[in-house]
């Protein structure tokens, strides 16, 4: 007879196993029968992984292995918990081949163990993937460094392990190295490491065991040395009261920042003049200062130069000799210049053409002054008051002004007759002094001998009169002046 029979129970080990059958009734026992059967368990985790740690980009066959398991039917090799751009051949035997593509991410090589009863327990590698070099944007904080600076190469998302180096001229390491970790790293290079270059700086990009790249940061970055020039003035000081003085460097700079200063020290500087042109007119006092730059914004700043109010002493006048007829008088003050000056009747005051010296002589009573040069300022006197002369105060003579000066003719009373000008177009002044109350009397005569114009004054004092409407032609003429029955003659030209 057939039947079926149930082997219960829960083995402790693995193996094949045999069993024996016997079968007993009423009719009495049949004949034993013998059989064998084999008990698989579950794969046990796989032994420790062996395999690089550190694998680069780019490559492939990167070996991974287990021991055997006798249970094992097949293997299951992955790559996880991240772990990205990974292939994998022979992933169901004990040595799988990896390859990581220029792509690959860091992540977790992870293998089971698998029979028909299951899969074993994981055994997991946790590995790092190295960078190859890629080219990175590289740029430095600025296209040039001046003398006394640094240049700052910035690596702009270092990638992770990879060391990067600078060097000057393809040869010399500058500046040190860095490892990059994702973020910008930064390599200092110094305006000394910096000078010996003549064409740029090169980036060397390297990651052990996965190669390096070599790019040009830049093909030149320019170097500058700039010296501070020399401040000059135009003059050492400011005039009391008002005047100007001009600053000037050399014009060969791109730009000029003018400052002032309450010291010789740049730090005290905080007033900004202006920015722009070499020169610089000032009107206060103080510490004056350029900063200069050049092409690439390299700067150096002068030396403070000091400008303050010209010190100086108010001129006198004294009279140094007084007549009836003439007054000379003399300025006590020794100084490069003189400039002797009269009050007209709107109370301005007009320089004497002519009037230079530290002596000067009048003949008209007026109010006088003198200005003195000290350094291109002019310091002026107080009023000198002249009276008492025969010809009379200035006032009244009718002299010619222009908007700054009063023209008086040259004056000699060794003559008594003076024609002013002379040569002349035909408009003309005849100028004598009259101490007396007695007419005067004055004849034009032409060449001829006939006369043309005829005038009669009874002024004193310093008298002028004037010849403008007669309408006369070029050549000489004669003029004739009768005063207390002294007849003076004088030479006239007229010329159109």
């Amino acid at each position: 007879a057939a039947g079926n029979f149930t082997i219960s129970g829960t083995p402790s080990v693995s193996g094949p196993f045999s069993y024996t059958v016997s079968v007993t009734s009423t009719c009495g026992a049949t004949p034993t029968a013998n059989g064998s059967f084999t008990i698989t368990s579950t794969p046990v985790q796989p032994s420790i992984i062996i395999g690089p740690l550190s694998p680069c980009q780019n490559t492939t066959g990167n070996s991974y292995q287990v021991n055997n398991d006798v249970n094992a039917v097949f293997y299951n090799w992955t790559y996880i918990a991240g772990g990205t751009g990974a292939t994998i051949t022979n992933s169901t035997t004990i040595n799988a081949l990896f390859d990581f593509s220029n792509i690959a991410t860091s992540g977790t090589v992870s293998v089971t163990a698998h029979n028909t009863c299951g899969p074993s327990p994981a055994r997991l590698l946790p590995i790092v993937i190295k960078t190859i070099p890629s080219q990175l944007t590289i740029t430095p904080n600025q296209d040039s460094i001046c003398a006394g600076q640094n240049s700052i190469i910035s690596i702009i998302g270092s990638e992770n392990g990879v060391t990067y180096t600078a060097f000057n001229n393809i040869v010399t390491p500058v500046g040190g190295s860095v490892v990059g970790d994702g973020t910008t790293k930064n390599i200092t290079i110094t305006y000394a490491e910096l000078n010996a270059n003549a064409n740029g700086i090169t980036i060397q990009a390297s990651q052990t065991g996965c190669g390096s790249i070599t790019f040009v940061q830049k093909d030149t970055i320019y170097k500058s040395t700039i010296t501070a020039p020399v401040l000059v003035s135009n003059l050492p000081s400011l005039c009391s009261g008002g005047g100007m003085v001009q600053f000037s460097v050399p014009n060969i700079f791109s730009k000029y920042e003018w400052a002032l200063g309450t010291t010789a020290s740049y730090t005290s500087a905080s007033q900004l003049i202006t920015a722009g042109l070499n020169t610089e007119t000032i009107s206060s006092p103080g510490f004056y200062f350029v900063k200069v730059s050049d092409d690439y914004n390299c700067s150096a700043v002068t030396i403070g130069k000091q400008i303050d109010y010209l010190s100086t002493v108010e001129p006198t006048i004294v009279v140094d000799n007084a007549t009836a007829i003439k007054t000379t008088v003399s300025c006590q003050t020794i100084a490069s210049n003189y400039q002797w000056y009269v009050q007209n009747a709107a109370g301005k005051l007009k320089y004497i053409q002519g009037a230079n010296t530290i002596n000067f002589t009048t003949f008209f009573d007026g109010n006088y002054f003198v200005a003195v040069k000290f350094n291109n300022c002019y310091i002026y006197s107080a009023i000198k008051v002249i009276s008492g002369m025969a010809a009379g105060n200035i006032l009244k003579q009718g002299f010619f002004e222009d908007d700054s000066s009063i023209v008086i003719p040259p004056i000699n009373f060794g003559e008594e007759l003076i024609v002013f000008p002379n040569p002349s177009n035909g408009s003309f002044d005849i100028n004598y002094l009259n101490t007396s109350n007695e007419l005067s009397t004055v004849n034009l005569y032409n060449n001829f001998g006939t006369l043309v114009a005829h005038r009669q004054s009874e002024e004193t004092g310093f008298v002028t009169l004037s010849f403008n409407e007669f309408n006369l032609r070029s050549g000489i003429y004669i003029i004739e002046m009768i005063q207390n029955g002294i007849v003076s003659r004088k030479k006239i030209m007229i010329q159109h």
